[in-house]
């Protein structure tokens, strides 16, 4: 896609220096460390110079090494990419393409087509994977609503497990497209019907 964003090629550490505020409001650090660079990134207090020196040759190693994968990988020159796009930049789909970071330009559907073209597996079929149904977590997309809906148990489930009814918001009613009522099933033994409460059988007087 050309709206696509590639990179950056480069590295980067940062911290906070907040040594003046613990200053300001009465506070102090203690540290009690193995070696003098243990605590190099303290923000309580100033980096000494050798400190820097250390992170910053750490930085530029990891750099080279990221640079010289890129370089190797898209058969481009190490120190062409050093003196041009790997400083950190990022890149539209159209810029990566010019500078020979990718191969082309397309959309999802022809990422596919190139890994079935790659893999020499015309009949290949896509296959999306998702998290473990979370009865939980499916719940909480709906968020607190002021409309209502009765979940019941069949009586199998509620004597196992001692729930007999649970309320929940009707936005999951309509989620699974039904005026009056749902089916609901799990991978565990939880399945029963979702009620509105003008539904709710009545007890006989």
């Amino acid at each position: 896609m050309k709206r696509r964003i590639t990179g950056s090629i480069g590295v980067i550490i940062q911290t906070l220096n907040y040594e003046q505020l613990f200053n300001k409001i009465g506070l102090a650090s203690v540290v009690f460390k193995s070696g003098k660079f243990k605590d190099m990134l303290n923000g309580a207090r100033p980096i000494t110079p050798e400190e820097r020196e250390l992170v910053q040759n750490f930085i530029m190693g990891t750099h080279d090494k990221f640079l010289g994968i890129v370089a190797k990988e898209r058969n481009l020159p190490a120190d062409l990419l050093r003196n041009t796009i790997a400083d950190g930049r990022i890149l539209s789909g159209k810029e990566a393409l010019q500078n020979k970071l990718i191969d082309g330009l397309g959309e999802l559907d022809d990422a596919f087509a190139k890994a079935k073209q790659l893999a020499n597996a015309p009949d290949a079929k896509v296959v999306k994977h998702g998290p473990p149904f979370s009865l939980s977590r499916f719940l909480r997309v709906f968020g607190e609503s002021e409309s209502k809906i009765e979940l019941q148990l069949p009586e199998t489930t509620r004597a196992a497990t001692g729930i007999g009814a649970r309320v929940f918001p009707a936005e999951l009613l309509r989620s699974v497209g039904a005026e009056g009522s749902a089916h609901f099933s799990t991978p565990s033994c939880y399945s029963g019907t979702f009620l509105r409460h003008s539904e709710r059988p009545r007890a006989s007087p």
